[in-house]
This record gives C-alpha cells, sequence and structure tokens, in this order.
C-alpha cells in the first residue's frame, strides 16, 4: 500500500468516525428554570441562561411573562436563538416595539396546525368566511374553538335532547369524521382527546408569526371511539329536556390573566361558528354562547365561571383555554355531568383525569407537542439546550415531554434522521472504523521499517 493511499484511508477513517459519532449524540438539557406564572422581573434567570454553555433556550410561556423575559434577554445581549410554543405564537409577542428587532430570526416554535394543508376537505376557509361575516379577528386557536362549538351543537342535535349525558354520549359519535377548520376528522378516543394531532413550524419574520413548515409534524394512529368501547358502565341520563327554539352553550376563555391578548380571537372562533350553525337549515334551534372569563388559571375564577354557567342549567361547556383553568373548571363539571370541550388546554395532565369521559379536547397533549419542538430545535442545530417554563400544567407539560424527546433525539434517530443504515449496529460500524485506523498505522509502520 502506497503511503498517500494510507494517508487518505486514515484522514477517511478520522472524518467518518468523527462525523457518523456526532450524528448519534443525543440532546442536552444543561439546565432548567421553572418560574412563577405571577413572576414580574427576570434578570437572574436570564443571566444563568447567559453564563450556561447553552447555543439554543426553549421557552414555555405566556405572552406577557414571554415579553419580560425577551426584554431582559434583549438588554443583556444574550445572542441565542429561542424556540417556543402556541402559548408565544401571537403577534402580540413578535410585533412588541420594544423586542420585535431582537425576536425576528431568532424566534422559532411550534403550533398546532390548521386545516391548511394542501387539498384537505377541511372547512377552514368556511371558518375564514364566517369570521368575515361576524367582524371577527383571526387570532391563534380561534379555528379550534370554532370546531369545538360545532361539535357541542352537533351533538346536541344528535342527541335530541338537552341532557349532558347524552350529548356526551353523541360527542363521541358526531366527531368521528367530522370535518373541521382544524383537520379533517376530529374523532376521539377513549381519552377524549384527538386521534391525530399536526403541528406547524414557524418562526418571527418583520414583527409577524410567519410559517416556516406546515404540518412539519404529524402523529396519528389511536383509534377512534364510542362510549360503549371506552366505558364499562353508562351513567342513566337525567330528565330530559326539550330542545326547543335556543340552544344555550356556554363558553370559558382569557379574557383577563397571562392569556388575554389571545382571548378576542377565541371569542370570535366561537362567534363565528354559532353564527354558521343559525345560519344553517340543518339544525332546528338556533344557539347562544353564554360566555364566562376563565382567566388563565389563576385562582377562584375559572372554577367560579364553570359554576356559573352550571347554575344557568347549561348542559355544555366549550372551553378553557390555559390548562389550569381546564382542569379547575373540570372538577366543578364532572360530578354534574356536564361536558367539557377544550380547544387550547394541551396539559397531559388532562388524559389521565378520571371524569367519566366528560372532559375533550380538540387539541392534541403537549406529549406531542414537546416532541415537535424537539424536532424542531434539533433541525436547527441545537445541541445543548436551556429549558425556562411556567411553573403550572401547561409549563411543565410541554418543558417535561421536550427534554424527553431531545435527550432521545439523536440515539433513536441519528440526528434528525432516520437510521444511518436500516438493520446495520451502528456500535459495529464505529468499531471498524477504529480498527482500520489502527491497521492503517500498523500496515504504515511496517512499510517504513522495511524501506
Amino acid at each position: 500500500m502506497k503511503r498517500k493511499n494510507i494517508l487518505y484511508v486514515f484522514l477517511l477513517s478520522i472524518f467518518l468516525f468523527g462525523t457518523l459519532s456526532s450524528a448519534v449524540l443525543a440532546g442536552e438539557v444543561v439546565d432548567q428554570i421553572k418560574y412563577s406564572p405571577t413572576q414580574s422581573s427576570f434578570s437572574s434567570e436570564v443571566t444563568q441562561i447567559k453564563n450556561s454553555e447553552a447555543d439554543g433556550v426553549i421557552i414555555v410561556a405566556f405572552p406577557e411573562d414571554a415579553k419580560l423575559i425577551f426584554s431582559e434577554a434583549k438588554s443583556q445581549n444574550l445572542d441565542l436563538k429561542w424556540f417556543g410554543t402556541d402559548g408565544i405564537a401571537s403577534t402580540s409577542v413578535t410585533n412588541e416595539s420594544s423586542i420585535r428587532d431582537y425576536l425576528d430570526g431568532r424566534l422559532f416554535g411550534t403550533t398546532p396546525s390548521s386545516g391548511t394543508n394542501p387539498g384537505a376537505a377541511t372547512l377552514f376557509q368556511q371558518y375564514l368566511d364566517d369570521l368575515d361575516a361576524i367582524g371577527g379577528t383571526k387570532g391563534i386557536f380561534g379555528d379550534y374553538a370554532y370546531d369545538a362549538v360545532l361539535l357541542a351543537a352537533a351533538a346536541v342535535k344528535d342527541a335530541g335532547s338537552y341532557d349532558g349525558v347524552a350529548i356526551r354520549n353523541s360527542l363521541y359519535k358526531v366527531a368521528n369524521g367530522f370535518k373541521g377548520a382544524t383537520g379533517e376528522n376530529k374523532a376521539f378516543d377513549c381519552n377524549g382527546e384527538p386521534i391525530e394531532q399536526s403541528y406547524d413550524y414557524w418562526k418571527a419574520e418583520n414583527g409577524a408569526v410567519a410559517t416556516l413548515k406546515a404540518r412539519a409534524v404529524t402523529f396519528s394512529g389511536i383509534s377512534n371511539a364510542t362510549t360503549e368501547t371506552c366505558f364499562g358502565k353508562d351513567i342513566t341520563p337525567g330528565s330530559t329536556v326539550d330542545l326547543g327554539n335556543v340552544v344555550k352553550i356556554g363558553f370559558l376563555y382569557p379574557k383577563t390573566g397571562g392569556l388575554a391578548p389571545i382571548a378576542q380571537g377565541l371569542l370570535d372562533g366561537a362567534r363565528a361558528a354559532a353564527y354558521r350553525i343559525n345560519q344553517s337549515a340543518d339544525y332546528s334551534f338556533d344557539v347562544v354562547l353564554v360566555a364566562e372569563d376563565s382567566g388563565s388559571g389563576e385562582g377562584d375564577i375559572p372554577a367560579n365561571s364553570a359554576n356559573a354557567l352550571a347554575s344557568q342549567g347549561i348542559q355544555v361547556i366549550v372551553g378553557a383555554a390555559a390548562s389550569a383553568a381546564t382542569l379547575a373548571a373540570a372538577n366543578v363539571l364532572i360530578p354534574k355531568h356536564i361536558p367539557l370541550i377544550s380547544y387550547a388546554s394541551t396539559s397531559p395532565a388532562i388524559t389521565d383525569l378520571d371524569d367519566d369521559g366528560f372532559v375533550f379536547r380538540v387539541v392534541a397533549s403537549d406529549v406531542f407537542q414537546g416532541k415537535a419542538l424537539a424536532r424542531l430545535a434539533d433541525e436547527q442545530g441545537v445541541t445543548k439546550a436551556f429549558v425556562i417554563n411556567r411553573n403550572d400544567a401547561y409549563g411543565n407539560g410541554v418543558a417535561d415531554e421536550f427534554s424527553k424527546e431531545f435527550k432521545t433525539l439523536g440515539e433513536e434517530e441519528g440526528g434528525t434522521g432516520g437510521a444511518l443504515i436500516p438493520g446495520f449496529e451502528f456500535s459495529m460500524f464505529v468499531l471498524s472504523l477504529v480498527s482500520l485506523t489502527a491497521l492503517t498505522i500498523a500496515l504504515s509502520y511496517r512499510r517504513k521499517r522495511r524501506t
């Protein structure tokens, strides 16, 4: 073997070993901060991030606290990419004048997709048309609120009576194959959760929340459900109440608190759905929305509002937005046998509720958004992530799932791709490269001695 060839083989071995071994290194979460949702100063937290080894920051926040964090990061000249979720996918954050220039091109994120994938037979355009008809504003999760109200009305119609148990049973039925603004099939599993969920990647660009990649990640495969397959025993419906000409649907939304900046878009999504139902000849009744403030999970607001709606005899309620608010409202409504359909609550804690099937949501658990967020950060080249999140059901849920996924991405997927060579044991390949390197050196040494 010529010395030049030996050198080429040696260098190629070193290159392949270095490249492939780095490709399978799992991501590292270097540190995590859980902050109080009522916190108003983040100087020490940003300093901690700045002094870490992180090359990217994961933030799970609501708009108001996110703006405080970003403002502090700007003042400290923290030059790192940020990765957020649906909680901050709002122009109230990206177009805030004091931080807009800092966030442009630096803030990325994930959010549940709307039904806008090419060729999808969804009601997304109908949602936009109905918004225009009522003079409403398009906002994050407004389309999910739209779908939740449509499902509630369809279940009342199918039940043929205004009774919470009958409506609950019909929700499983009418959701199967239901085409909404946010997807082609809004069927529920036995936990009252979607059987499929897609996520978009977005970035802050010129003050806007710009789509980076539509439907970047899709999770599916859960079987849809009926009350018969999900529950061993049913609850006897209460006394049947005739539908009459008007059906009230309760609506819980964050008029106050950390999610207040997105409240109008949510309310308008619900109003647009009521408009659609009331314009349709398919319903023998008109829908009247009865809206109450759920806050963003703070104090007794969500529980008090849920009680206020129940005291009016309302038998189906749509909401809330914040996971903590939905959990608080659910604790009030489950014993009363009143179905609750959330349009934006994503905490994994909701999945495990002992709710007798009365709690639903039209958006999937953050088990999946955490995975999508980890994949986005990985694709953007982050290897050492610093996590800062609200210390509540939503913040902890996303952060935990992100960390689990991010730490295993490289091990399971070889970086951002799949297996390097299907069925091939990578550790044996690396061992072969090391052996080849050793052999090359040995041959070179032997060649040298013979001359």
